[in-house]
């Protein structure tokens, strides 16, 4: 009960007891009233009482709306706190998705690199013989394992007649890190051409059972040494 309730009663019933007190000494004058005159009377008394009631409901309903107003502003400044703090999870959200597929990708890649066989070239260099040509190129696996080895070699000259050469023997089996060194050799000599380029096709079977293949060009001058070209090194050739 608020304060203004408080104080409209304390009025109300101080407001009955005097009414009653002067109708309790007029009472030889009030008992030969005519019934419309007591109906004058109590309502000239209960009138004010009405209006006073009424004046203080109208405030305490204003101050209820006001109350009520109050709570529905929190309300929706609460609801527009939750909002944006929705937004920012979700934000979190998505840039945690961001992190957890680009590792995931990572980590595919990772582990296709690691499946994946994929051979690289140590060394490559040439000796020019009296007749011949002798090309010495070292390959290695860098990682698993791969069967079904074997290398066909491909002029790129068109006056090297490298098809001819003649190239050592391989195994056709290979485990992670081992290398093995290749001769070839050619019935040409620079000093007869002005270059000699070729290329290594490597085809395998990767630890997957999957057929690959992967080449290296190789180029040499009379000027230059035999070297791999960098552009293509190393190139997957796709089947």
């Amino acid at each position: 009960m608020t304060k203004k309730i408080q104080v409209t009663w304390v009025i109300s019933v101080f407001w009955i007891i005097m009414w009653g007190w002067i109708l309790y000494s007029q009472w030889d004058s009030a008992k030969l009233m005519d019934l419309n005159e007591w109906g004058d009377f109590f309502a000239g008394m209960s009138g004010p009482l009405a209006f006073l009631w009424l004046v203080v409901g109208y405030h305490q309903q204003g101050e209820e709306l006001r109350l009520n107003t109050q709570a529905l502003s929190l309300q929706v400044t609460e609801l527009q706190n939750s909002i944006a703090q929705q937004k920012i999870i979700a934000t979190t959200g998505r840039q945690e998705l961001a992190i957890i597929q680009t590792q995931h990708e990572r980590d595919l890649e990772r582990e296709a690199e690691a499946i994946n066989s994929k051979f690289e070239i140590l060394s490559a260099s040439e000796q020019e013989l009296r007749t011949y040509l002798r090309f010495y190129i070292k390959i290695q696996l860098n990682n698993n394992h791969a069967k079904d080895v074997s290398i066909e070699l491909k002029s790129q000259s068109n006056s090297a007649n490298i098809e001819k050469a003649s190239m050592t023997s391989i195994p056709d089996s290979w485990i992670k890190q081992e290398s093995h060194a290749i001769y070839i050799m050619s019935p040409n000599r620079l000093s007869s051409i002005e270059e000699i380029s070729f290329e290594l096709t490597i085809s395998f079977t990767d630890n997957l059972g999957e057929s690959n293949l992967q080449g290296f060009k190789f180029i040499s001058k009379e000027t230059l040494p035999l070297r791999l070209i960098p552009s293509i090194h190393p190139r997957l050739i796709d089947r």
